[in-house]
């Protein structure tokens, strides 16, 4: 009779590093076969959780709880935590991210219009999964880096190179290397959508929540331009209700 010889551990462990190898190559083309349908799907889905995350937390505060900088200047910016999704880039990555602004302890002028990486209170939680909304690790935790939802890094998980508006007068600013238009949508608490112009902090001239210079109501049609290289999805934001749809583009 005939004894089958069976395999040794050394050529199981061969093939197992052989087998990863192999993963790790073809993982970033399954990623690039997400379709952008469904990226438009994600980020509808995460801007109207923005918008639900400020309906239920209202930011007024009627009066500083203590006499530091801190509840001070949140009382009297208190706007400035309203709850927003911020479209950016980390070189040449596209991501975006959820959070709303704190109140620091040790600067006069404690808002900075950006998510902080020292404050990890500051960036929302996927409600699904517990991960912070945020695309890239270097905005997050430092200590729970794995907790990023790196799904929105557009770039990485989609392919998308470039954002651009129908109306430029809704952007932030520009990202460099031909990536388009930065983008910040910010929401009050009855759900209304407001568009800031870049990075400001509590500033001494800026007491009034619904400055048009510092928070632009949206006033027509806005059409957000997604690129993958020359293909491209839209979504279309209405005026008065919000109301986010997958779009024709312009």
């Amino acid at each position: 009779m005939k004894i089958q010889k069976g395999f040794t551990l050394f050529e199981l462990l061969l093939i197992l590093f052989i087998l990863s190898i192999l993963v790790s190559i073809v993982t970033p083309y399954f990623r690039q076969t997400y379709s952008l349908e469904q990226a438009i799907t994600q980020i509808i889905m995460h801007i109207n959780h923005t918008r639900f995350q400020a309906q239920i937390d209202y930011k007024y505060q009627y009066y500083p709880k203590n006499n530091t900088n801190k509840e001070i200047n949140t009382t009297k910016f208190w706007f400035k935590q309203w709850w927003q999704i911020r479209f950016t880039n980390v070189e040449d990555n596209i991501f975006y991210v959820v959070f709303s602004d704190q109140a620091t302890n040790y600067k006069t002028t404690t808002f900075n219009g950006r998510q902080s990486a020292s404050q990890d209170y500051e960036i929302a939680l996927d409600p699904l999964t517990h991960e912070y909304m945020v695309g890239n690790d270097a905005s997050s935790s430092s200590e729970y880096p794995e907790q990023t939802l790196y799904t929105m890094n557009l770039t990485k998980t989609y392919g998308i190179d470039r954002i651009e508006l129908s109306d430029n007068y809704y952007s932030s600013s520009s990202m460099p290397n031909n990536l388009g238009k930065r983008l910040r949508m910010l929401f009050d608490s009855s759900g209304q959508i407001y568009f800031r112009e870049g990075d400001t902090g509590a500033d001494s001239n800026d007491i009034y929540p619904y400055d048009p210079q510092e928070r632009k109501s949206l006033t027509k049609n806005l059409i957000i331009k997604f690129y993958r290289s020359t293909d491209f999805a839209c979504i279309r934001v209405y005026p008065k209700t919000g109301y986010l749809e997958y779009s024709k583009c312009f």
